[in-house]
């Protein structure tokens, strides 16, 4: 349930509650569990949103806990891309916690508004809701658990905000009993496999398919398995598939098809590593670049495979796939065997010069490398994998606020690193922008145009 100040039209008339310290003013929203309502707070004089659970489950121990896991979770988070919870309490049997007030709108109204998205404006929502879980995870093993474009905000200064924690869960605080109590809680059409089976332990990387869910939501105007009811489509997230994102809308590139059919793979290893390698991709397909990383033809995802990019499948894999850190054993074992034949080498011209008439010949001096007899340079997949790292550790930097770190990697990009001008030229404007500000937004002239 999110909370925006255009769904109140949505909501029935209800009677407003009594909490002490705060001026009621409208309801702005309701979900199944609780209703969310405009308050004005009395002792700081500002706005704020206070969600109270519904009077029905305000006896049910269990609802209870789910309300308050919500509220802990969230207050746990100080990150501007999460809704802030400012306090919790209970009053006259009535269960609430205060929040952090959004004046704005929903991606999910935006997208009902728009059809679909463009692909600039979906992955800039889906590169600010990476960083915001991706700080979660890291600071305190949090996973949301129910990602979908009603639950991501975008505020009056295009600041984009995740909400709903009410199934948030913390890696260690799940046990199979609450699972498979939980199991069905969630949205269907983003549950990851894994959550829809109601495996005992989920992670990041359940959120990680949720994203790529929302994802395929933007830019085709589908909700995966919408047409389906509930109990099939947790089947079909399991089993099933959906059309490639660029078979319902032509336009969508091939790059975002590949990534998008990598955050949707049905094994959770194959969807990325971390948050910041996902991050990492999002940002390359943004600038028009293919992702670091692609499903081998082998893999399964939930979206199929167009023929149109099937056809550059294999060369596609052999100039991005990520090449292994080779173990230190084999390093040592290449580099012994390069020096043993380097001087064997050496002997036998030695002996060969010695004991024949034949001079070496005079040194030719060198010219200077021209357009015509410069080498190629062209990347290696060692050189991929090296961009890879460095934008994650830049992306990792920047989440801890560590500039200067970030600013000093940057000075030592290497020139032979993939797309290394833009790159580089990229991180020092992004890192002079949130010198500035924090947290970069939504442009102006894409909120009026929602």
């Amino acid at each position: 349930m999110a909370i925006s100040a255009t769904s109140s039209s949505m909501c029935k008339r209800m009677t407003k509650p009594i909490i002490p310290g705060f001026e009621i003013i409208k309801k702005l929203g309701q979900g199944g569990m609780a209703i969310v309502w405009l308050a004005r707070q009395l002792s700081l004089d500002r706005m704020v949103a206070i969600k109270v659970l519904l009077p029905r489950f305000a006896m049910a121990p269990e609802e209870v806990a789910r309300f308050r896991t919500e509220a802990q979770a969230a207050a746990r988070l100080k990150h501007p891309g999460i809704v802030q919870v400012y306090d919790a309490s209970v009053s006259d049997n009535s269960y609430y916690f205060v929040m952090e007030y959004i004046d704005g709108y929903t991606v999910g109204e935006w997208v009902r508004r728009k059809g679909t998205l463009s692909e600039h404006d979906a992955l800039l929502v889906a590169e600010h809701v990476c960083e915001a879980l991706g700080y979660a995870w890291d600071r305190a093993q949090i996973i949301h658990c129910d990602i979908k474009p009603d639950n991501v905000l975008i505020d009056a200064d295009g600041t984009v905000k995740v909400t709903d924690l009410g199934l948030a869960r913390t890696l260690n605080a799940m046990s199979t009993d609450v699972i498979e109590e939980e199991y069905v809680l969630g949205t269907p059409s983003y549950m990851s496999p894994e959550q829809a089976r109601g495996d005992a332990y989920l992670d990041f990387r359940a959120d990680i398919y949720s994203l790529g869910a929302m994802l395929y939501h933007l830019v085709t105007g589908q909700r995966m398995f919408a047409e389906q009811g509930n109990d099939a489509a947790l089947e079909l997230q399991i089993t099933g598939t959906v059309p490639d994102p660029m078979d319902v809308v032509p336009t969508v590139s091939k790059p975002l098809c590949w990534l998008i059919e990598r955050l949707l793979a049905k094994d959770p290893d194959k969807r990325g590593e971390s948050w910041s390698s996902v991050q990492a991709d999002i940002r390359r397909v943004a600038h028009g670049l293919p992702p670091y990383n692609v499903l081998h033809a082998e893999d399964t995802s939930t979206v199929e495979r167009s023929p149109q990019r099937t056809a550059i499948n294999e060369d596609h894999l052999k100039r991005l796939q990520v090449a292994e850190k080779p173990r230190l054993s084999s390093i040592i074992r290449t580099t012994l065997c390069t020096a043993v034949v380097a001087v064997a080498m050496a002997a036998a011209i030695k002996m060969y010069m010695t004991h024949s008439n034949v001079q070496p010949p005079a040194t030719a001096p060198s010219s200077p490398p021209t357009a015509t007899n410069k080498p190629a340079t062209a990347p290696t997949p060692r050189d991929y994998a090296k961009a890879k790292e460095m934008e994650e550790s830049l992306i990792e930097l920047k989440r801890s606020g560590n500039y200067a770190e970030a600013e000093k990697q940057i000075a030592e990009f290497s020139s032979n690193l993939p797309n290394a001008q833009e790159l580089k030229a990229r991180w020092s404007k992004e890192l002079k922008w949130h010198r500035d500000h924090i947290g970069s937004r939504i442009r102006p002239e894409h909120r009026n145009n929602n």
